[in-house]
Order: structure tokens, then C-alpha cells, then sequence
């Protein structure tokens, strides 16, 4: 393992999830101040550098926890940018849906409708970011990880509301559902590292 991840490797000083969650700070940070260019979604303008942003750190978090063929690195990131866009495309859809309604009544169903969209987007970003990580360690796809990712991640992607409500600070919502989905992730990955190190 190079030097630089062997600082950081489950038997060095730094927990796995905790270096994921220290690294997913960052990650929140570059979605927010450098997200670089978008595309058009539904109704709204996508930018692609957050999936790839947490994807980075989603491999980095593999590639600490089992050796991994650098292609099955670069899937892992690529099913990261996808979560990223499925998420944005359902948080979309149910907010859209639910407030296609008469302008009186939108005021009102638009609170439960960020609420909605929000841990249903949470909560499939966590289940692909997963399955991505997975790509890498398949242990990753049992009852217990799965579980417990997609409910960190419904239950960050509430904060949807807050984050553009009122306040419009997507940090709200970028660094707690990053940082929880990463260092959830990461103690699957460490409990698979010590596993695989046991005789």
C-alpha cells in the first residue's frame, strides 16, 4: 500500500470512518464552492462535481479497507456521480409532483414535499453510493450495511428543507449527509479489513 494510505489504513493511527468523515468535510466543501459545470435535469441545472467529488472519497475509503484493481476504483466513482444524479432526479420528482397544485395550496404542501423528496433522494444516494463501494468490497451488500446506510442517509436527507428554505445553505445538507454516509460506510469497510486480517 502506498505510504501515503498506509498512514491512514484501518491498523495505522486514524479510524477508517473517521478519516472518511474528515475527507467527506472536504467534499462538502468542494460541492458547495467549486461545483463545477452542470446540465440540464428535469427543471433543474445539475452540476456534475459533487458525485465525483464523493465518489473520490468513497474509493479512497475502498482502496484503505481491501486491495482493488484502480478499474473497479474508477466504478466505484462512477456509481457515486450516478447516486449523486439519482437522488437529485427523485428529490425533484416528489417535490414537483406534490406541488403541482393549485398556487394556494402550494405553500402548504411544500414543507412535507422537501421532507419527502428529501429522505427518499437520502436515502437512495446512500443504497448506490453503497452498492458502488460494494463494487470493491462485496460484503458491503449484506442485511446489516445496507440497512444501516440507506437509514443514515434517509434520515440526513431531511435536512433538505433547512438547507433551501429560508437560509439557501446547501452546507446544511452536503456536509451532515456526506460525513454520516461516509463514515457509516467506513465502519463496514473497517469491520471487512479486520475480518480479512483475522487468520
Amino acid at each position: 500500500m502506498p505510504g501515503i494510505l498506509r498512514a491512514f489504513s484501518p491498523s495505522g493511527a486514524a479510524p477508517l470512518p473517521a478519516v472518511l468523515g474528515g475527507l467527506a468535510v472536504l467534499s462538502a466543501l468542494a460541492s458547495v464552492y467549486l461545483p463545477g459545470p452542470g446540465f440540464e435535469m428535469g427543471q433543474l441545472r445539475t452540476p456534475l462535481l459533487p458525485g465525483v467529488y464523493f465518489g473520490l472519497v468513497v474509493a479512497i475509503g475502498v482502496r484503505l479497507a481491501a486491495t482493488v484493481p484502480p478499474v473497479r476504483l474508477l466504478a466505484v466513482v462512477a456509481v457515486t456521480l450516478a447516486a449523486w444524479l439519482a437522488a437529485v432526479q427523485v428529490a425533484e420528482m416528489i417535490y414537483f409532483s406534490l406541488t403541482n397544485v393549485v398556487e394556494a395550496q402550494k405553500a402548504a404542501a411544500e414543507p412535507g414535499a422537501l421532507y419527502l423528496g428529501g429522505c427518499a433522494a437520502g436515502a437512495v444516494g446512500a443504497a448506490m453510493t453503497l452498492a458502488g463501494a460494494a463494487i470493491g468490497v462485496p460484503r458491503l451488500l449484506s442485511a446489516k450495511p445496507v440497512l444501516a446506510t440507506v437509514l443514515v442517509g434517509a434520515a440526513a436527507g431531511l435536512l433538505l428543507r433547512p438547507a433551501i428554505s429560508g437560509s439557501d445553505e446547501p452546507l446544511l445538507l452536503y456536509v451532515p449527509w456526506q460525513v454520516l454516509v461516509a463514515a457509516t460506510i467506513g465502519l463496514f469497510l473497517k469491520a471487512n479489513s479486520a475480518a480479512a486480517d483475522r487468520p
